[in-house]
């Protein structure tokens, strides 16, 4: 038997015990035993502290063990608990009305703060799940097809590969979650907030992004073709290289956003605010930027045929090597503008539906409009000594040549051409304006042919304006007795 030796504190058992004639180090006995209890009293003592029948120091002291050892058992079998029940998660709906799967689920995170779940694979197909709390939680490859994930708190999951299509994640937290190759084909996003996520390689083939905050969104090299983004925000977003075509971006703010190399053909950016934004390259064809703000917009080297920017605010923007030919730009304010290298041709500054009139320069199109639109400042017009050739007409498919042909030599010798078509019904303030733009052209060409209505704007002007050359063209077959009459008449011919 052990001898009890008396020490400062009393008496204490000797460390060194008499068995079977041979003397053992009761240490090491204590320690052996103490390693067969720990792996039987696991299990046990977790379930006690998870059961809430005792709490960790009683534990601790009741068995003789440490109570950082029983958290980390603890924190042990949760993991191992969410890593084994994760994707089974989906069967629960088999026993958990849909009501209260989330209610469930929260109830448990609640209880287990520190643990991150791992749900990866996990089957929630059309469940509902309203509300429910996934804040960092692994959900790669996870199947939430036609899921109710409305206003649920998925910040920073890893949802890599995952199936959302048809979701509806209206109001759902996923700022900074990781969509990466995730599919999302027609899943509804209205009110949600994707700040700062990655759904670089998704499938978002008719999903629907109202209203929905994706500041500093990756976005890159995305087919987001016809996708809507309605009242967006998608500031300092990254959608580089990515296919916008059709996409309705109207309302959105883009401020800041990277879209160089975007293809944005036909989309609808009417009424977007674009401060900031780097579009070098980008292809707007045909685009609508109807009240845009532009602001310090970076346009280099991209493609705006036949946009419409109409309305919209131009200051500093840049437009070097831009190509802005057949752009509608009635009532834009521009102001401090870099064109260098810029195409400028066919600018048309007058609204739809009025005949059409066309310039070719950004800045001098203000100034035209302004003649045209402002009475009191016509007066100043005989003042003016300019290279306007104004060239008037009726230009059918058959004619469209003969006015190219025209526009382009008087363009290599340094003339302004202004065109008029009269291919719509004139009012007298059109009228008006023809006159006042022949008061200051140095010379007028009117193609009669195809258009008996330049011959009576022709006398309107002729008569008036006798320092202004003349130069009429007209198919031989198309000569009429009228007009020799007229001819005739005006000697100057």
């Amino acid at each position: 038997m052990g001898r009890f030796q008396r020490g400062e504190a009393g008496f204490r058992p000797s460390v060194r015990l008499r068995c079977g004639g041979c003397v053992v180090d009761r240490r090491t006995v204590v320690g052996k035993l103490r390693r067969n209890i720990d792996r039987a009293l696991k299990a046990k003592d977790v379930l006690e502290v998870l059961a809430n029948r005792s709490g960790v120091p009683d534990l601790a002291q009741r068995y003789d063990i440490h109570p950082s050892e029983i958290q980390t058992w603890k924190e042990q079998l949760e993991k191992r608990a969410t890593r084994e029940l994760g994707p089974r998660l989906g069967r629960w709906t088999g026993d958990i009305q849909d009501s209260d799967l989330a209610a469930a689920w929260n109830t448990w995170r609640s209880k287990n703060p520190s643990v991150e779940p791992e749900l990866s694979g996990s089957m929630l197909q059309g469940a509902d799940v309203t509300g429910a709390d996934f804040f960092q939680a692994n959900l790669c490859k996870a199947t939430l097809a036609n899921a109710g994930l409305l206003r649920a708190k998925m910040m920073l999951a890893d949802l890599t590969g995952a199936d959302l299509s048809g979701a509806n994640l209206g109001r759902t937290n996923l700022c900074q979650a990781n969509l990466t190759q995730a599919k999302l084909r027609g899943a509804r996003f209205f009110g949600a907030n994707l700040e700062g996520a990655m759904l670089d390689g998704t499938d978002v083939t008719g999903a629907h992004f109202m209203a929905t905050n994706l500041d500093f969104a990756t976005l890159r090299n995305l087919n987001l073709t016809g996708v809507s983004f309605f009242k967006a925000s998608l500031t300092y977003a990254d959608l580089r290289d990515a296919n916008l075509q059709e996409a309705g971006l109207s309302e959105t703010n883009l401020s800041g956003a990277k879209l160089k190399g975007a293809d944005l053909t036909g989309a609808n950016l009417s009424g977007a605010d674009l401060t900031c934004a780097q579009l070098s390259g980008a292809n707007l064809t045909d685009a609508d930027l109807t009240a845009t703000n532009l602001t310090e917009a970076d346009f280099s080297d991209a493609i705006l045929r036949g946009a419409r920017i109409e309305r919209a605010s131009l200051v500093s923007t840049i437009l070097t090597g831009a190509d802005l030919t057949g752009c509608r730009i009635y009532g834009i304010s521009a102001w401090a503008l870099n064109l260098s290298g810029a195409t400028q041709q066919d600018l048309i500054i007058t609204r739809e539906g009025e005949p059409k009139v066309t310039v070719d320069n950004v800045e001098v199109a203000q100034f035209m409009h302004l003649l045209i639109d402002n009475r009191k400042i016509r007066s100043v017009i005989d003042t003016i000594t300019s290279k306007v050739v104004l060239i008037l007409g009726r230009f059918t498919a058959e004619r469209i040549k003969v006015l190219h042909a025209v526009r382009d030599e008087l363009r290599q010798r340094d003339y302004v051409p202004v065109v008029v078509e009269f291919d719509k019904p004139r009012s007298q303030t059109t009228d008006e304006a023809i006159t006042l733009l022949a008061r200051m052209a140095r010379f007028v060409i009117a193609d009669l042919s195809d258009a008996k209505s330049v011959l009576q704007e022709l006398r309107a002007i002729v008569p008036d304006l006798p320092s202004v050359p003349v130069q009429p063209l007209i198919l031989a077959s198309q000569k009429s007795r009228e007009c020799s009459i007229f001819f005739a008449d005006m000697v100057r011919f």
